[in-house]
């Protein structure tokens, strides 16, 4: 049985699903066989669809300086299961309109599910995937598969 990296985002304005699907785009371009990688909303999750997952690619939009309820809602479901998760690998990703302050408290939930977090977060203002942003994309996600 391979491995599955599940990328979990909530978008409301397209921004960060956007983002999502192109972390999905550069992450197959060099993924082994052995492993897959599921794209998931987070207003249609199902926590049992992604129990099973080897690794987190965690996204949201900033409200506010804080992510989105729906990511929010993740980290709380899962809190109680956080030993099951220990060890994990994750990085997150946040698109902004000019803060991008939710990137730190977005690692602050993965490090309290246990999770083996990857730095930096992915952060990007409004739709702006810059090649700089790409190369860090693919960064994250070789140590993510370094540590899979």
């Amino acid at each position: 049985m391979g491995k599955k990296i599940v990328i979990l985002y909530y978008s409301k304005s397209g921004n960060t699903k956007m983002l999502a699907k192109r972390i999905m785009d550069i992450f197959r371009e060099f993924i082994p066989e052995n492993v897959s990688i599921e794209l998931y909303d987070a207003i249609q999750m199902n926590f049992h669809s992604i129990m099973d997952a080897s690794a987190f690619i965690i996204g949201t939009p900033e409200f506010f300086g804080y992510m989105s309820g729906y990511i929010k809602l993740f980290f709380d479901e899962l809190y109680e299961m956080r030993s099951k998760l220990e060890g994990r690998p994750a990085f997150g990703f946040v698109s902004h309109g000019g803060g991008g302050k939710a990137g730190k408290k977005l690692a602050e939930l993965c490090r309290s599910l246990k999770f083996n977090f990857i730095e930096p977060i992915i952060a990007i203002k409004e739709n702006k995937v810059t090649s700089k942003i790409e190369a860090q994309i693919q960064k994250n996600c070789l140590a993510l598969l370094k540590v899979l």
